[in-house]
């Protein structure tokens, strides 16, 4: 994901690089999708002040297309992810939530390959020499 600016900032987050990176609208295919996606679970995140303290802190900074899609309570429709990434072209990803059982209710979103194209480039790009180590988004 290196490639696509995701891990740029020095805390990567989903939504911050959906609203706020020059990179995010040629990354994602169907931004609009993602961005409904993103707001969406804030919606549905943990408690009220954590919806609360991250949208007044970030709606000022996402400007409004993040703020237009705050107050839609709309499901989206779960569809996988299809993004270009400079290196690999096109990827389609399938994404699973785990709740994790912690005071601060974090979930931990796992992207698995949606196809075998997909799966195939990712393979290709993790024998890449590569500089950087894995890291937790």
């Amino acid at each position: 994901m290196r490639d696509t600016g995701l891990l740029d900032a020095e805390m990567p987050n989903v939504t911050r690089y959906v609203f706020t990176h020059p990179q995010a609208r040629a990354t994602f295919v169907n931004w609009h999708q993602v961005a409904d996606e993103q707001v969406f679970n804030l919606w549905l995140g943990p408690s009220t002040e954590s919806f609360e303290w991250f949208t007044a802190d970030f709606a000022p900074v996402a400007g409004a297309e993040f703020t237009r899609r705050l107050h839609r309570h709309l499901t989206p429709p779960r569809v996988p992810l299809t993004m270009n990434h400079p290196r690999a072209n096109q990827l389609r990803w399938d994404r699973e939530v785990l709740e994790l059982p912690s005071p601060d209710a974090q979930q931990l979103v796992i992207w698995l390959p949606a196809d075998e194209a997909t799966a195939a480039a990712v393979d290709q790009l993790r024998h890449r020499p590569q500089r950087a180590t894995l890291r937790a988004v």
